[in-house]
């Protein structure tokens, strides 16, 4: 039987709630003044022939949608982030209501969604079957705790059946599978998360329930001395800021690209865990480096920033119109010593003189094309989009990247390799592959960065050298 495709759904809100008053979220997704356009924009969403990138997406329809105030927005913004947050348990919790609570638990029908063999991607036309009506009753139930008790909404005991199970989610007999469905991720994960020994339950644990929380904003700093001149306007513009170092978790109404500070160059939006792998890269004044895989080129930027305009920073990336906003950032930061190149992947680029008479590079960054399993707090879109296939072709690549970029590496050099993702097929097996054929590279250090540890994305870093001849 096809699960995504079956034709009778519960009742809708319409005929299962009576008119006695209901929580406060459950009634903003049932009752709001914005409900019916909700509605029509999940509509749209679920007619697509596939996932979109939500966030793009919403923001090409808020272009054609002017009578929308901010406010109104972000309401919409966070009810569809929640479908991609939560959705798979909602899904799961409308499959059982359909089969019946009492023997839900054993049909086959339901063990299948538990099954680790069902795919992230096949979750997304499961959810999409749901109507609106039924998806954000669902939704409005799980984001509104005291919605549990409320007499008349039926689908509350299930909720409640859920939560009980979830309370036990210790003992032996209880599948760990259904955590994952209750934190919104595909079962097929589980054996990735096992992978991870060195968490202990209780990380694991955080680990997943921070997938259902977006991150803070976070910024970097160009330099220690223009601290207190961002500092001050952060506040002034009724910004909290904590400090790390350069980096700064914000939080704040204003759009951050209004900032002075911003327009100025002194600040600049990157991740925690994405600013702790440009502070592995091992540098000094007058360092050559390639962040090879630029992209937008946060890295590229804060990289040039370490070298204090001496140097060079070398950044490519496939897409040309990715290098004209890394121009734009740097031309914004005041930093000169970014070069620019477009480069396929396919070969080693022509180093010129300057890097040949240097032998390479002093450090080769690979910011590797991955899943993007670190980043679902942002992109919750991105756990839905893969399959074993997947992550079978983007291994393949990076194992390509690391091979070609390697043998630019000046001996004595550092060849970073990163990812977006936690996954250990996509950092610590891609490193012990590529040191498993080449013995003139040594593993310096390798580590997850970010959640669980810090209040980020999660991402990988591993930092190796080129030995010196004669030492391999």
């Amino acid at each position: 039987m096809d699960i995504a495709n079956e034709a009778s759904f519960g009742p809708s809100w319409k005929t299962a709630i009576d008119t006695r008053p209901l929580p406060g979220r459950l009634r903003e997704f049932l009752h709001s003044p914005r409900t019916p356009h909700l509605l029509k924009l999940w509509d749209d969403l679920r007619s697509l022939p596939s996932l979109p990138q939500l966030d793009r997406w919403l923001a090409q329809r808020f272009r054609s949608e002017k009578r929308f105030g901010q406010k109104d927005r972000k309401w919409y913004s966070d009810a569809l982030f929640a479908v991609l947050r939560l959705g798979v348990w909602a899904a799961a919790a409308e499959k059982q209501w359909r089969i019946g609570v009492e023997k839900s638990w054993q049909d086959a029908r339901w063990l299948q969604l538990h099954d680790h063999r069902f795919e992230p991607s096949s979750w997304w036309p499961l959810i999409t079957a749901m109507p609106g009506d039924r998806l954000f009753l669902w939704l409005g139930l799980r984001l509104d705790h005291s919605a549990v008790s409320h007499p008349s909404i039926h689908e509350a005991g299930l909720l409640k059946v859920w939560e009980e199970l979830i309370q036990k989610k210790s003992e032996k007999d209880i599948p760990l599978s259904l955590l994952l469905i209750w934190e919104g991720i595909p079962p097929f994960f589980f054996a990735h998360l096992h992978e991870r020994s060195e968490w202990l339950p209780e990380v694991a644990q955080s680990f997943l329930e921070k997938q259902k929380l977006r991150p803070p904003l976070w910024l970097r700093l160009k330099s220690e001395g223009m601290r207190e001149e961002v500092m001050a306007e952060l506040a002034a513009e009724g910004f909290t800021a904590k400090s790390d170092g350069l980096a700064l978790a914000v939080e704040g109404e204003l759009g951050v690209y209004k900032l002075q500070s911003y327009q100025k160059g002194f600040i600049e939006i990157q991740d925690r865990a994405s600013q702790r792998i440009g502070e592995a890269v091992p540098l000094e004044r007058g360092s050559r480096v390639w962040d090879c895989c630029a992209g937008g080129g946060g890295k590229s930027v804060q990289l040039a920033s370490r070298l204090e305009n001496s140097g060079a920073v070398y950044a490519s990336d496939v897409r040309s119109y990715k290098l004209t906003d890394l121009r734009e950032r740097a031309g914004r930061a005041q930093l000169a010593n970014i070069r620019y190149w477009t480069w396929d992947g396919e070969g080693l680029p022509a180093l010129g003189k300057e890097l040949e008479k240097r032998k390479g590079f002093d450090a080769v960054l690979i910011d590797a094309p991955c899943s993007g399993a670190g980043t679902w707090r942002r992109n919750p879109d991105a756990k839905l989009r893969v399959s074993e296939t997947s992550l079978q072709e983007l291994t393949a690549i990076q194992d390509k990247i690391l091979k070609t970029v390697s043998a630019a590496v000046r001996e004595g050099g550092s060849l970073v390799y990163a990812t977006c993702s936690w996954l250990r097929v996509e950092n610590e097996e891609r490193v012990t592959a590529f040191l498993a054929g080449h013995s003139e590279f040594e593993l310096v250090d390798q580590q997850l960065l970010g959640c669980p540890m810090e209040d980020a994305d999660t991402m990988f870093v591993a930092v190796m050298r080129r030995k010196p001849k004669g030492n391999e």
